[in-house]
C-alpha cells in the first residue's frame, strides 16, 4: 500500500522491482509490457549483473506463461529477450554464449518459423561459443535448419559432419535421422536405426536415467506407429498420456496423417 502512494519515478529502481512483484503474483499481460517499457526507460539505471538478473526473470516468466499458456505472444517476446540480451552481451558469461542458451534460441526460431532470422542467428552467433562447442553446434543446428526447410539430403550430409562430442548433440541428432527417416519413408532403414538407437540408450551409462527414458519412449512410439495402420485415435491417446517423452507433439501429428 505504501508503494503504490509514492512517486516512483524519482526511484527508478524501486519502481521496476514493484511492479516486477506484481508480475509475479499477479501475471497480468498489462504489467509485463508495462516492465518491459520500464526495463527499457531505465536501462542505464543498472549495472550489467543486476541487468542480467531482470532479464532473466522475464525469460522465466516468459517461459513458464507459454507452457501454461502455450501463447506465441509469450515465445515471441522470449525470442526478442534472449536476442536483445545476447546482443547487448548480457546473457553471455565470460564472453561467451551458454551452448543451451544458443539452442533455446534457435528452437525457438524454429516454432516460430523465423527460418531466415534463425539461419543468420546461427552463421552470426556460433562463434561466440566457446571454441570446442562452435564447429559441432554449427553443423548441428545448419542440419536441423534444413529439416525444417524440408532439405532431408541436406540435413544428414550437415549431421555427417557433427563431431558427437557432447552427448546431447549425439542424442539429437539421433532423434533428427530418425524423423528423417520417417518423413522419407525410408521404413526398412528406420526400423534398424530405432533398434540401434535403443541399444545405444539402453548400454551406455553416461546419460541419466530420466533422459535415458525421454528417448526410449519417443522410439517405443514410433514403432508403434510404423506397426499401426488402423485407427489410430487409441495410440494418440498413448502417446499424450507417455511421460517423459520428447518429440511428442510430431508423434502425433504423424497418427494424425
Amino acid at each position: 500500500d505504501y508503494l503504490n502512494q509514492e512517486n516512483h519515478e524519482e526511484h527508478p529502481a524501486i519502481f521496476l522491482y514493484y511492479n516486477l512483484y506484481l508480475l509475479l503474483t499477479e501475471e497480468k499481460l498489462i504489467i509485463f509490457k508495462k516492465i518491459k517499457s520500464l526495463l527499457k526507460e531505465y536501462y542505464n539505471y543498472f549495472d550489467p549483473s543486476e541487468l542480467k538478473v531482470l532479464y532473466q526473470f522475464i525469460i522465466n516468466f516468459c517461459i513458464r506463461q507459454f507452457r501454461k499458456n502455450n501463447s506465441e505472444f509469450y515465445l515471441s517476446e522470449l525470442y526478442n529477450t534472449y536476442q536483445d540480451g545476447i546482443k547487448s552481451e548480457l546473457l553471455l558469461e565470460n564472453g561467451n554464449l551458454s551452448p543451451w542458451t544458443f539452442k533455446n534460441v534457435i528452437r525457438i526460431g524454429f516454432m516460430l518459423k523465423k527460418l531466415t532470422e534463425t539461419e543468420s542467428f546461427i552463421l552470426n552467433n556460433h562463434t561466440k561459443l566457446k571454441k570446442e562447442f562452435q564447429e559441432d553446434a554449427l553443423h548441428y543446428n545448419t542440419a536441423e535448419l534444413h529439416y525444417h526447410l524440408g532439405e532431408y539430403g541436406k540435413s544428414l550430409q550437415k549431421l555427417n559432419q557433427v563431431g558427437f562430442n557432447d552427448i546431447y548433440y549425439i542424442l539429437d541428432s539421433k532423434f533428427l535421422i530418425s524423423k528423417i527417416y520417417y518423413e522419407t519413408n525410408e521404413i526398412d532403414t528406420l526400423e534398424f536405426f530405432l533398434a540401434s538407437f535403443q541399444t545405444y540408450l539402453r548400454r551406455n551409462k553416461l546419460i541419466a536415467e530420466n533422459v535415458k527414458s525421454t528417448y526410449l519412449n519417443f522410439t517405443k512410439c514410433l514403432i508403434k506407429i510404423i506397426n499401426t495402420d488402423s485407427n489410430k485415435n487409441q495410440l494418440i491417446h498413448s502417446i499424450e498420456k507417455t511421460t517423459p517423452l520428447t518429440g511428442k507433439k510430431w508423434l502425433i501429428l504423424q497418427c494424425q496423417n
